[in-house]
């Protein structure tokens, strides 16, 4: 089966997604201002990382609009001070901005469908999407015709609103609501019918079960990571929910029958998406470190064959599984030369604990110079989860006495003071070193262009082992200049059209300033 090639989306989840649609609307629906703002610059940043959907792209723009229409048409609608510092705009400016909206929001959703070699009606083309017709009608004016009056564009931006809620933002937050509910049924068939083949010894590539693997696939498309792993990692799916089928710590060795009934499954989608091994031990690995729940023998209650979305208890056993299921994958991709095993490696470290330990410890056993190299750290963690597990026996940990415990003191200042003579030494001999390069001219080889062997796919702003929903968010306060000078943060000059360039016997542009102009915000 052909690999699928990834399609590149700016959010980095649906949770990020479903995050910024609350913002919209939920501020949108309830006059909060800053809740709208919060989602218009997070869909700015979208911008800046690739192309964003015409309907997320228009949402964002109406509601920007508005914001700035109702504020300025009435202070009072402000609920807070937070957004008085906005500038407000006549009439004729806000009829300008929603008449532009409005002609760049027609055309952005039609456009896509004139692919004929002769151009097709504008009128039919917004039947066919169920765009109101006189969304074109108003389209039409503000172009060729005097601008509508502003009462009907404010009518036509909220109908206009609503109209991208019901046709994409519900429609995208259904179909991922509609996708998991899918993908879990043909997951519980799955297991149902491959049971039942291992159970009659039938042909290992029975058909049966093999096209409900191709129907996940076709059904979860690129949404893999977000949709499809989620419910692998339910209990029922590869997470047993009978405790006595799970492994055990520290053996961490998986059933057989565990391995007949998945192995088929996961390596077809290896071969459907290049990513999805990593991107499965990734997610593994980061249920790892969730807090510990204890264990229940709730589940012994449950149907042992199905998965399910209740709340995921995070057992000791359920982590030990997860582990196991990460060795397994990881011993088995190790064979491709595109799996960078410096990605696992840096999940473990920022995250230890004794399952990451164990996975630590079957990556380096059959490579002696990676064995050499993170040996320090191995036992750094090992102190660490000797710190944190209570289950290990405190009086098998050597005790001191006084007199024993001061010759240890003593020692260790004695090698921190030579560490830090050796450091002032390696400092005065790299200023020398600088000194040097700066008399005798740059080196040339530090400018030329260098591979790097070790780079890893990682998104901006994001390292190895962090979830994927990341909030870069700064506070709304920032984008406010009197909380900034207020707290010092920096001063911003206001110029009173006093800037003017001067240009004096042929001598270089200059720009000179009226220093009595220039006010700061108090």
């Amino acid at each position: 089966m052909s690999r699928k090639q990834p399609r590149i989306i700016p959010w980095t989840s649906i949770q990020e997604w479903e995050q910024v649609y609350h913002n919209l609307y939920s501020g949108y629906w309830n006059n909060d201002y800053n809740t709208i703002e919060k989602g218009i610059k997070r869909i700015k940043a979208w911008k800046s990382r690739g192309k964003v959907p015409q309907a997320i792209e228009s949402t964002a723009t109406f509601m920007e609009i508005y914001v700035r229409d109702c504020i300025s048409t009435n202070l009072s609608y402000c609920p807070n001070d937070d957004l008085k510092y906005f500038t407000p705009i006549s009439e004729n400016e806000l009829r300008l901005l929603y008449t532009m909206t409005f002609i760049r929001f027609v055309n952005g959703i039609i456009d896509p469908l004139q692919k004929g070699a002769y151009a097709v009606s504008i009128s039919s083309l917004a039947e066919q999407l169920g765009l109101p017709q006189w969304f074109v009608d108003l389209r039409h004016e503000g172009t060729h015709d005097q601008l509508p009056s502003l009462k009907v564009l404010r009518n036509g931006c909220k109908q206009a609103l609503d109209w991208l809620n019901n046709f994409y933002w519900m429609k995208q937050k259904n179909f991922v609501n509609d996708t998991t509910l899918y993908i879990r049924d043909k997951l519980n068939k799955y297991i149902t019918k491959k049971k039942q083949c291992l159970k009659e010894n039938k042909d290992k590539n029975n058909n049966e079960y093999m096209k409900l693997i191709y129907d996940v696939i076709d059904g979860v498309g690129e949404s893999f990571r977000t949709i499809l792993i989620p419910i692998l990692l339910e209990e029922g799916m590869l997470i047993p929910i009978k405790k006595r089928h799970r492994p055990t710590y520290p053996q961490l060795v998986l059933e057989q029958k565990q391995l007949d009934l998945w192995i088929p499954c996961l390596d077809t989608f290896s071969e459907a998406w290049n990513d999805f091994d990593i991107e499965l031990i990734f997610t593994l690995l980061g249920r790892l470190d969730v807090e510990e729940d204890s264990e229940t023998n709730e589940e012994e209650s449950k149907d042992e064959h199905f998965g399910n979305d209740e709340k995921i208890v995070y057992t000791p056993s359920y982590k030990a599984t997860a582990v196991s299921w990460a060795k397994y994958i990881l011993n088995k991709a190790n064979q491709d030369e595109e799996f960078s095993i410096n990605d696992i490696l840096k999940i473990c470290l920022n995250k230890p604990n004794k399952y990451s330990r164990m996975l630590l410890q079957d990556i380096i056993q059959n490579d002696s110079e990676m064995k050499k190299s993170l040996a320090p750290i191995l036992q750094y963690i090992d102190f660490t989860i000797l710190g944190i597990d209570r289950s290990i026996k405190l009086d098998k940990i050597q005790s001191l006495n006084n007199e024993e415990m001061k010759e240890e003191i003593q020692i260790l200042q004695k090698k921190s003071s030579n560490v830090k003579k050796y450091n002032e030494i390696n400092n005065k001999n790299t200023i020398k070193n600088d000194e040097e390069e700066d008399v005798n001219g740059y080196d040339e080889s530090e400018t030329s262009w260098i591979k790097c062997n070790t780079w890893s796919k990682c998104p901006i702003g994001s390292f190895m082992g962090n979830d994927t929903n990341i909030n870069l968010e700064l506070p709304m306060e920032l984008d406010d200049p009197v909380f900034l000078k207020k707290h010092g943060i920096y001063q911003i000059p206001v110029m009173n059209q006093t800037m003017y360039i001067d240009i004096q016997n042929n001598e270089e542009d200059k720009i000179k300033y009226n220093e009595n102009e220039i006010k700061y915000l108090s």
